[in-house]
């Protein structure tokens, strides 16, 4: 049986970087993926490493907005009815959260890691030679109703305390930045220029996974699920063998719980799904940046492959087959405001988002299991946090002293 310091369980974008960041603390680090490195979650998302998204994610308070999302009538959320028992008891959790808190932990907390992020990210794409990935665009987010409004506000107070910049735009300020966009449904745009996007997610996430064996980490194909204590060690079975270790991290976004449930470790942990559609550009017609519009909740972004569309919240299992009426509605919605082309033929895409109560991740010690760590429920940040998790982690495991307060993420707050 081979032996190394520490197995981390899932090769996407936050099991890469945390790999990184201990191989670069001096451990000897082996990554366990069912498939390849960044094609799961990691490549399914916006392509925005954001600075400002400082608020929580909450259940609609407005009656028009919530009957939409009871009937499935909603293009920002949709439900699986088979589901519906675990996702109320789980609302009831986020309802609990939203009482006790005003929305200022999140914040706070969340405001740490995203500095950090992206510091480090810059950092780690020049060392992994993935610069090319990053532009320095900033995105727009696009408001309709009063009710969306209402949402603003909240968030720019939140932005005002937390020094993010941001630019209120009028229709011609709006038509500056992005001309062929129709801004007359929109009442209100707000320009975040301090945010990042990045053209390939999915590549980016190959290229860390590249630098990761280039300074000595490992990657192999294994199943997480085959996680057991071996003569007072963790063991991993994978394609070349079985492998153990004193460490376990596990990075498995919305699929964890298949792994510490046996454990008898049970979070709140829901999985919210995206799904994603490539469309060619139309000859003349540009997108510089993405654009998020807020109460459809989709988002267009363009990438190496054209633009993306991808949806809003999806509650269903992490194996349910694909449902596309909020695809559907979400392509109908985005085509009123931009001139997308034609659809480019692929498979159907969709990526499942770890996300609990209070929409913060996990991060640290699981209590009365020596060795196993946690990292998962990034919630719809994944993307951009994954290097502040990862140096988090990193500081925790070598008992060093953390960047940030690390008690927000705890898993002690769960009650475990």
């Amino acid at each position: 049986m081979r032996e190394v310091d520490v197995i981390v369980l899932g090769g996407g974008i936050v099991g890469i970087t945390a790999a990184i960041y201990l191989r670069m603390s001096g451990r000897d680090v082996l990554v366990v993926e069912r498939g390849r490195p960044g094609d799961e979650a990691s490549r399914g998302n916006a392509g925005v490493l954001t600075r400002e998204d400082l608020l929580p994610f909450s259940i609609p308070d407005d009656p028009l907005r919530l009957m939409g999302a009871v009937f499935n009538a909603s293009s920002r959320f949709r439900y699986d009815p088979r589901i519906l028992s675990r996702l109320l008891s789980w609302a009831g959790r986020l309802c609990e959260v939203s009482e006790r808190d005003n929305g200022m932990r999140y914040a706070t907390a969340i405001a740490s890691l995203q500095r950090t992020a992206i510091f480090e990210h810059k950092a780690l794409a020049k060392r992994a030679s993935a610069e090319r990935f990053f532009r320095p665009s900033g995105w727009i987010k696009l408001y309709r109703s009063d009710a969306g409004l209402e949402e603003l506000d909240m968030e720019l107070h939140f932005a005002r305390i937390f020094g993010t910049t941001y630019e209120d735009l009028d229709e011609s300020r709006l038509c500056e930045l992005e001309p062929d966009l129709y801004a007359g449904d929109f009442s209100r745009a707000l320009f975040f220029p301090e945010s990042l996007s990045v053209s390939s997610p999915g590549g980016l996430t190959k290229a860390y996974a590249r630098h990761l064996r280039d300074v000595g980490g490992v990657v192999e194909t294994g199943d997480a699920r085959s996680l057991a204590r071996s003569s007072g060690r963790w063991a991993v079975n994978t394609l070349t063998g079985k492998v153990c270790a004193d460490n376990i991290v596990v990075s498995l976004g919305a699929w964890s719980s298949q792994v510490l449930e046996p454990l008898g470790i049970q979070f709140p942990l829901m999985a919210s799904r995206g799904y994603y559609r490539h469309f060619r550009p139309v000859d003349g017609v540009n997108l510089r940046r993405p654009i998020h519009d807020v109460e459809q909740g989709y988002m267009l972004s363009p990438m190496e492959r054209g633009l993306r569309l991808t949806t809003g919240h999806e509650f269903t299992g992490v194996e349910a087959k694909a449902e596309t009426a909020q695809l559907r509605r979400n392509v109908k919605a985005a085509r009123k405001v931009f001139p997308l082309g034609p659809e480019i033929e692929e498979e159907l895409c969709f990526a499942a988002r770890p996300l609990l109560p209070d929409s913060l991740p996990v991060v640290g010690l699981a209590p009365g299991h020596k060795g196993l760590w946690l990292n998962f429920g990034h919630a719809g940040h994944g993307f951009t946090t994954a290097p502040a998790t990862a140096v988090l982690l990193a500081q925790l495991m070598n008992d060093e002293e953390p960047f940030t307060d690390p008690s927000p993420l705890s898993p002690l707050r769960f009650g475990l």
